[in-house]
C-alpha cells in the first residue's frame, strides 16, 4: 500500500493504517508515538 501519500487525508485513515500495518515508507515512526 504505497498509494498513500506523504500526509493522509483523514485522521482515521492514518489510525487503521497504523493500527493493522507497520509505518509505511514516507511515514515517520515518531507520527505513530505521537499518535499513541
Amino acid at each position: 500500500m504505497s498509494t498513500y501519500p506523504i500526509t493522509l487525508p483523514t485522521k482515521e485513515e492514518r489510525h487503521k493504517l497504523f493500527g493493522s500495518v507497520p509505518p509505511i515508507k514516507g511515514t515517520k515512526p515518531t507520527e505513530k508515538d505521537k499518535m499513541v
